[in-house]
């Protein structure tokens, strides 16, 4: 007959692989996370820094001097 210390044993020993598996897909998960935000803030980074360029740059265009009516003429090749 198994004795109740036999079941203890064995439940206390599936409690610390179950505890031990967690810990190791917890880490694995937050490793994950934690790549993919640094990857995501320097993609951030960097399209805020177009953005900036961006800005300047038409800070910087004058319209008027670049003759904005022929800009805006209809391109018939471009089809929408």
């Amino acid at each position: 007959m198994i004795t109740p210390v036999l079941i203890l044993v064995f439940i206390l020993i599936v409690c610390a692989l179950l505890f031990v598996l967690f810990n190791l897909r917890n880490r694995r998960l937050t490793d994950e996370f934690s790549t993919r935000t640094i990857e995501l803030e320097r993609n951030l980074m960097l399209n805020e820094l177009q953005i900036g360029r961006r800005s300047k740059q038409l800070d910087r265009y004058d319209f008027l001097r670049y003759n904005l009516d022929e800009a805006l003429l209809v391109q018939m090749e471009i089809k929408v």
